[in-house]
């Protein structure tokens, strides 16, 4: 007899056995038993409705099971004939153990049918019984077979109750198919070994939660510390399996809790760039993360490139927009030995940036789409006015100046008139133009300053720029209002002064201004160690960060954390 038809023989026999004389079995035992202890009393006919749908869904789900098994593995699920593949794909990412789960379902299902007590009652605690000490023989055959990558598999997939992400995903399918139109590419790349890390370009809020549908695994998303300052939002957070991690600090306690979540298995997910993209344009990665990647340099990284995502919420929009997302996932590399931060840098960039061709076709669906532009194009392209545009709805900026209208086209592209000639340009090529640099402060600090237009706070400090707002401080965590005023920027300090009080927060002892959404400008005293929080009315916090920076780079030559 040939190996082949032995093998075939042996599925044969588990077929019968388990098929067709257990349950055979359990029909006829439930039977006797009926008789014996419970005189044939039946369960309500009203059980049998929802009977019906539970023993139909199990099974159907249980041939399901069955037929991934067999389509990734090559195998049927015969333990005389082992699998050599551990599978980490559809129904086995959200159960560890699908078969002896839905074959629990089924029979549930057939004792409501039936109407048995016996078989509710009796035979299914005792198969459950019989089932759990099953699973835990073979999880310890399991771990012998496939070592760390099964304990990784027991550690982030569950045996019965689904985790929250595999929730999110059934509402997140219909979200994402219909508003987004979302199409996932090279599904096939992504690991089926565990631990591994994402990396991504971050361009919108929702990233993570693209990233977390498309991807089956269980991720650990790096997010910022800000999402945890409310207790609510930190245990809803802590539930899904955010790691928090302090911008303008070095985060310790944030790393250990990176490398525990590797050990443990989980694919942890970076947005190196720390931040979202105010113009669409990908940003150089943040050094910290590169040279973290280098200590994990044998764990795989799965670079993700999504398209679209700018153009249906970029971070001076304050709603979400219709756009279509792509999102492909790229082959996995590792680190090479020897890469520098920039090699690595560059070797990352290329797989993750959006392509340009794609990105070029992709439209903002919305016929409102303006949307606060004006908190990245703060002054006019033309005249460079330093008063803020005015929107006007649906797609307009006008300047209160020169009087020029700017048009935001659906590709995001900007229209408008330049020396009697219609130009368009990129928001980032735009920006790019109109941002506060060194040579700005330069040209402001420089020369005869009262001809500017500059006055004197005093005889040693000069006045650069004021604008209504609210000063934060951080206390244990949470951030306290401590005056609601004028913020003054002059070329030694900030102040902000309220009706009796005032705060200075002297630009040499600031070691970090970033923008936490796209309103609130957190300013780091590295002497104090105080963190701030500024919040302005009718003004734009990328408008402040650019002066301080400039501000700060060109009088102190020193070089801040901005994200």
């Amino acid at each position: 007899m040939t190996t082949e038809m032995k093998k075939y023989l042996i599925i044969a026999g588990y077929f019968i056995f388990f098929w067709i004389l257990i349950p055979a079995g359990i029909f006829f035992l439930s039977v006797l038993l009926d008789k014996a202890v419970f005189n044939y009393r039946e369960l309500s006919y009203t059980w049998s409705i929802p009977g019906y749908i539970i023993a139909i869904s199990g099974f159907l789900l249980l041939l399901r099971t069955v037929y991934q098994f067999k389509l990734q593995s090559g195998e049927y699920p015969v333990s005389a004939l082992p699998a050599q593949k551990l599978i980490q794909r559809d129904v086995f990412i959200v159960w560890r153990h699908p078969i002896y789960l839905f074959a629990s379902i089924t029979l549930f299902g057939a004792s409501l049918v039936l109407g048995s007590c016996s078989m509710l009652l009796i035979i299914f605690p005792v198969f459950m019984i019989l089932a759990w000490l099953y699973i835990l023989r073979e999880e310890a055959i399991l771990i012998k077979r496939f070592g760390n990558q099964y304990l990784y598999y027991r550690n982030i997939v569950p045996l019965i109750i689904p985790h929250m992400h595999q929730w999110i995903k059934i509402p997140g399918a219909i979200f994402f198919k219909i508003w987004f139109r979302l199409k996932i590419r090279n599904r096939e790349n992504i690991p089926s070994s565990l631990p591994f890390i994402v990396v991504s370009g971050h361009r919108n809020y929702l990233d993570p939660f693209l990233i977390s549908y498309a991807v089956p695994y269980p991720l650990r998303h790096i997010s910022t510390f800000e999402m945890f300052r409310s207790p609510l939002i930190r245990r809803i957070f802590t539930w899904g399996g955010a790691i928090p991690r302090r911008r303008f600090v070095k985060d310790i306690s944030g790393t250990k809790r990176i490398i525990t979540a590797l050990k443990k298995g989980y694919p942890v997910c970076f947005f190196p760039e720390g931040g979202r993209s105010w113009t669409g344009q990908l940003r150089p990665f943040k050094p910290e993360v590169l040279k973290l990647f280098s200590l994990l340099k044998d764990i795989l990284i799965l670079p993700v490139r999504i398209e679209g995502n700018y153009h249906s919420w970029p971070r001076w929009a304050d709603r979400l927009m219709r756009a279509d997302i792509t999102i492909t996932f790229e082959k996995p590399v590792l680190i090479e030995p020897g890469m520098d931060v920039y090699e690595m840098q560059d070797f990352l960039l290329q797989m993750v940036k959006p392509g340009d061709e794609v990105e070029a076709a992709k439209v903002c669906r919305s016929r409102n789409r303006i949307s606060h532009l004006s908190k990245v194009i703060y002054r006019c392209p033309v005249c460079m006015c330093s008063e803020r545009l005015f929107e006007i709805v649906p797609d307009t900026l006008k300047c209160s100046k020169c009087r020029s209208d700017f048009i935001l086209r659906p590709d995001f592209s900007i229209e408008y008139c330049n020396a009697e000639q219609k130009k368009s340009e990129s928001i980032h090529s735009i920006y790019n133009n109109i941002r506060i640099k060194d040579s700005d402060i330069f040209n402001l600090l420089s020369g005869d300053l009262h001809e500017q237009g500059i006055k004197y706070l005093n005889p040693h400090e000069r006045l650069i720029y004021l604008s209504p707002g609210q000063l934060w401080t951080e206390k244990e965590h949470i951030f306290v209002r401590s005056l609601k005023g004028i913020c003054v920027l002059s070329d030694t300090s900030v102040t902000i002064s309220g009706n009796e009080e005032s705060c200075i927060i002297l630009l040499p002892e600031i070691g970090a201004v970033t923008i936490e959404s796209n309103c609130k400008l957190q300013i780091y005293n590295e002497l104090s160690k105080v963190l701030y929080q500024l919040t302005f009315e009718n003004d734009s916090a990328l408008k402040w960060q650019d002066m301080l920076s400039a501000i700060i780079g060109y009088k102190y030559k020193k070089q801040i954390i901005t994200r």
